[in-house]
């Protein structure tokens, strides 16, 4: 028995992986013969992985191997170079590379879907498998420069298209999927919902200045999100209202030294990233630090704004 994991279903596993089996060369490449779903192997899946959404999505070698199963979308590869792409992550399951499952996954996921995904696989976070519990630390999976020469690479390849057009909309080195949703809210296009502003960097590094070191008793601050030409930060701050006297004093400490660098710092809560009026409210100070303005023109905007704060993160 054997099962590939390939689009979604491969990059909601990503989603979770703590490790990159990838960054491991490969010794051998398997046999990937009969490797047809059955009834049995999907139960074996979901009793090894039970938060894979369904229908899975698999990838088989031969059209002998083509199935048609409840809550199974079967996919087939004629590409020999595939199989190098490939590794295995449980007994007798395997999964794609984070840039394939990418590729297949833009042919049939909304775009949110995707440019959250893309978000997560260059960021430096995996989401934990157990309940109401915070992101895991892990290395990126890719970056933004890999996954444009993999779909450039595939060209013939109908996710190609799709997957180049949306990797200008990500951001790199995300350290949780809040701070990659909010990102999202603020700089998409209009056509997609977002506040079309100008894309920060995300977790920058700030060397403070002597006076703002002193005070600090530090040399450096990393920031969410930074536009460094302007001087403008932007923090994610989801526990505001249940934070101690020592963790105020910290944070207040930390705004005082970032100010004193010559940066502006706006605080988000997690109240205001989640209602899009009072988003809204921070996006145009945002605009007007940066010299820009809000202005929606797209027809979509409303519906997809909607869209896009109606998102559950995956935790």
């Amino acid at each position: 028995m054997k099962i590939i994991l390939y689009g979604q279903t491969a990059c909601e596993w990503w989603l979770r992986a703590k490790s990159n089996p990838f960054a491991t060369p490969l010794q051998h490449i398997p046999s990937l013969a009969n490797c047809s779903p059955t009834a049995a192997s999907m139960e074996y899946l979901e009793r090894e992985f039970p938060f894979l959404p369904k229908p899975y999505h698999v990838l088989v070698f031969s059209h002998d191997d083509l199935r048609t199963l409840a809550h199974t979308k079967t996919h087939i590869s004629n590409n020999r170079s595939h199989k190098k792409l490939i590794r295995a992550i449980s007994h007798g399951i395997y999964v794609v590379s984070p840039e394939l499952s990418l590729l297949q996954a833009a042919c049939n996921t909304n775009p949110h879907e995707l440019i959250m995904y893309a978000y997560a696989f260059c960021g430096t976070y995996a989401i934990s498998t157990q309940v109401d519990t915070s992101p895991i630390n892990r290395d990126p999976l890719t970056n933004l420069r890999q996954l444009k020469k993999f779909a450039q690479s595939h060209s013939p390849h109908q996710g190609s298209r799709l997957l180049t057009k949306t990797l200008p909309l990500v951001l790199e080195n995300a350290a949780s999927p809040q701070e990659a949703l909010l990102a999202m809210k603020l700089t998409l296009p209009y056509r997609l919902g977002g506040f079309n502003l100008k894309q920060p960097q995300l977790n920058y590094r700030i060397l403070l200045s002597k006076y703002a070191e002193k005070f600090a008793d530090r040399l450096l601050y990393i920031a969410d999100e930074c536009w460094p030409r302007e001087k403008l930060i932007v923090e994610y701050d989801s526990n505001r209202f249940h934070l101690s006297p020592e963790q105020k004093r910290h944070d207040e400490i930390r705004r005082c030294a970032l100010e004193r660098s010559g940066y502006k710092v706006i605080v988000v809560t997690q109240q205001q990233a989640s209602n899009p009026a009072e988003l809204r409210k921070v996006a145009d100070q945002i605009a007007s630090h940066l010299k820009m303005r809000i202005r929606p023109q797209s027809q979509r905007f409303h519906e997809n704004q909607q869209l896009l704060f109606s998102r559950e993160l995956p935790y």
